[in-house]
Parts: C-alpha cells; sequence; structure tokens
C-alpha cells in the first residue's frame, strides 16, 4: 500500500500536460501615438467543425471481442472581431476602435490555428508507442501554428493587406491530448492575432511618432 499511494502522485504528476505562453506574449503589446482617430473592426469570422456527441462501446464472447466508436457535430461560425478590436485599442493607434463594416478606416480579416506536428513531434510519438511509455502518461511534444490576414480599407477601398502568424510549443499526454490540443489551437489563433493587430498599428500609426516602448 505504501508503494501505491507513492506511485498514483507521480504518474498524476507525469501524466499531465504543460503549456506555457511564450514570454513575448505575457508583455503588454507595444503601444504607438495616436495617428487616427478612427478604426472600425469589421468581421473576423471562421468556420469550425464542433463536436457535440459522442459514443462507444463494446461487444465479446467466446470466440470474438470488438469495439465501436464514433461522433457527431456540425460546422458552427465564430468572430474573432471582438479580440481583434481589444488588442488594436491595447496598442493606441487609433483614438478610437469599433467593431463596425461602416467606419471610413476598416480593418477586417480572418484567424485561424492547426496542430503542425513536425519530425520532432512524430520521432517521439513513434518511439513512445513502441515503448506503451504514453500508457503511464509520459509527456510528448506538441506543437500548433496560427495565422492570421486582415485587409485594410479607406472609404470603401482596398488600401493593403497584412499577414501574421505565432508557433506554440507545448507538452501533452495520452490522457489530455485533446484538451491540450484545444487549448493550444486557441492561444495559437489568439497570438496571430496579437501579432497582427500589431503589424496594422504598425502600418497606419508609426509615421505619426515614434512608437512608446
Amino acid at each position: 500500500m505504501p508503494r501505491l499511494a507513492l506511485a498514483l502522485p507521480v504518474v498524476a504528476l507525469v501524466a499531465s500536460g504543460c503549456m506555457s505562453i511564450p514570454a513575448r506574449y505575457r508583455q503588454p503589446l507595444r503601444v504607438y501615438r495616436p495617428g487616427v482617430d478612427r478604426v472600425g473592426v469589421g468581421t473576423f469570422e471562421r468556420t469550425e467543425f464542433v463536436q457535440t456527441g459522442e459514443l462507444w462501446g463494446t461487444v465479446g464472447g467466446p470466440r470474438h471481442f470488438g469495439t465501436v466508436s464514433g461522433w457527431s457535430g456540425d460546422y458552427r461560425t465564430f468572430d474573432d472581431a471582438t479580440t481583434m478590436r481589444w488588442f488594436l485599442e491595447e496598442t493606441g493607434c487609433a483614438r478610437r476602435v469599433d467593431e463596425t463594416r461602416d467606419a471610413p478606416l476598416r480593418v477586417e480579416g480572418e484567424a485561424h490555428a492547426a496542430e503542425a506536428h513536425g519530425a520532432v513531434e512524430w520521432t517521439v510519438a513513434v518511439v513512445e508507442a513502441i515503448t506503451l511509455l504514453p500508457l503511464v502518461g509520459l509527456t510528448a511534444p506538441g506543437r500548433t501554428e496560427g495565422m492570421a490576414v486582415a485587409r485594410l480599407y479607406r472609404d470603401g477601398e482596398l488600401v493593403g493587406r497584412i499577414a501574421s502568424s505565432a508557433r506554440l510549443r507545448y507538452w501533452t499526454t495520452l490522457y489530455t491530448a485533446r484538451r491540450d490540443a484545444a487549448d493550444a489551437v486557441s492561444l495559437a489563433r489568439k497570438m496571430a492575432l496579437r501579432e497582427l493587430a500589431d503589424q496594422v498599428a504598425a502600418e497606419l500609426c508609426q509615421g505619426s511618432g515614434a512608437s512608446l516602448e
């Protein structure tokens, strides 16, 4: 019993993922002297598949055994306009930032993120799978990449296009992989939007005076 009592906390510790936001994204956004009076943030819509149900079962007998699993869901539309507005407000570039498609100066676009496993992640996964170490909760590396793009309009005319990207590395386990991947995708998308807001602010306001670091 004492050995079991000692082993349980160790397994619980190993079987938990680790996700840390890079240091630069924990710092405040770069702040600019106001260069424009008003910026409108239009749609930043994206479509994602959302799982709404799941089922699984097993069947067995003297000479046979099998399992079955399935899931259901649908595609839904989300809008990151509010997040983009918040980031733009923090840059101080515009005296006023609204969520509207009617402003003379308007920015709209989209942001996405997805798992992006490379050679390192696949190599570790194969080695761990061969040794069955994932069953005891050994952590494995994960990587998610986010991207965002914005189109700038002035009086309805397209005047510029800006793109940004962000990468998030993290550690996960067999038991937390689905949750960790979902969290990483959300964070990478917001990181890309943050980069995009900084680039939009630099495009609109860097020429109006030195940025305030």
